[in-house]
């Protein structure tokens, strides 16, 4: 017998599909972005899978400033709590006509958007470096950076889309070494967006921010301490829905851990061990190396 004949022998008993798919719906059904409660909650259901598979592991959640900043040049961000979002359109008849809100997608709302209520004159205006002052600019991308130039500038909330289907993730990831960020964001699709030009809107979201986010680190080992080790990642961060990389990524690793388990014998043998790691991208996995997390 091939020695992959022999591995895939040792572990087609193991790996579950049915399993990798609950667990990636289960994480899509999470708002599972950075500063959230809820990635701190996927990385406890992902612990207890592995505790209940019989794999070592350990999670830790570090609470509150990870002081990233110092030592990679970029942040975590505040920790933010969303309850709703709604874009209202006022009609001829006095009425206000919803347009979009986070009943239809959690997207509705910009990740770590302030909180705030703001009537007035949707402007058009495309790319943000094209405002000049507008109340309310519907622009066609919002990075971090370009909200808070169009902020700084004036504007009391703003609206972005993107030119493609759909309703585009933006993120903000306010520090804490600034003042919280004041002006409400909301995304919504393109042909909405395109209808707003001069009409008049409100713009409210329901958040809250506070100074304890917990970043939850996930350690999985199979194999010997101190032996040579391989190292898995995988990201557990990433807004609903989505059920791309980062959630199909947590199950993968979930089963490659598994089915490492049943060949930890040979491991061992070979003086190899393998250490998966499941964490927020960026801020979780940068943060082990700092002395905050160390």
């Amino acid at each position: 017998m091939g020695a992959l004949q022999q591995i895939l022998q040792e572990t087609s008993g193991v790996v579950d599909g049915l399993r990798a798919f609950e667990l990636v719906s289960l994480l899509s059904r999470l708002h599972r972005v950075q500063g959230s409660d809820e990635v701190r909650v996927a990385g406890e259901h992902v612990a207890h899978m592995l505790e209940e598979l019989d794999v070592e592991a350990h999670l830790e959640n570090f609470r509150g400033p990870l002081g990233l900043y110092e030592h990679w040049g970029f942040w975590e961000p505040r920790g933010w709590r969303l309850y709703s979002a709604v874009l209202e359109r006022k009609r001829s008849d006095g009425a206000w006509e919803t347009i979009a809100s986070t009943k239809e997608t959690y997207l509705v709302a910009v990740v770590h958007s302030p909180p705030g209520i703001v009537e007035g004159e949707a402007r058009l205006v495309g790319s943000p470096e094209n405002y000049k002052g507008e109340q309310i600019p519907v622009v066609s991308s919002l990075a971090w950076e370009a909200y808070y130039k169009l902020v700084e500038a004036g504007a009391e909330a703003v609206i972005a889309f993107h030119e493609r289907p759909g309703v585009r993730y933006w993120g903000l990831y306010p520090p804490f070494f600034q003042e919280p960020p004041s002006a409400p964001a909301v995304s919504i699709e393109y042909r909405k967006a395109l209808e707003l030009n001069r009409e008049k809107i409100r713009v409210r979201v329901d958040a809250e921010y506070h100074t304890f986010p917990e970043t939850p680190v996930l350690l999985a080992r199979v194999g010997n301490e101190g032996d040579p080790v391989v190292l898995l990642v995988a990201h557990l961060c990433h807004p609903r829905p989505g059920a791309h990389d980062n959630a199909s990524g947590v199950a993968a690793l979930i089963e490659i851990m598994a089915a490492l388990k049943a060949m930890k014998e040979r491991l061992k043998e070979n003086g190899i061990s393998v250490i998966g790691v499941a964490a927020p991208e960026w801020t979780g996995l940068e943060g082990q190396p700092s002395p905050r997390a160390s």
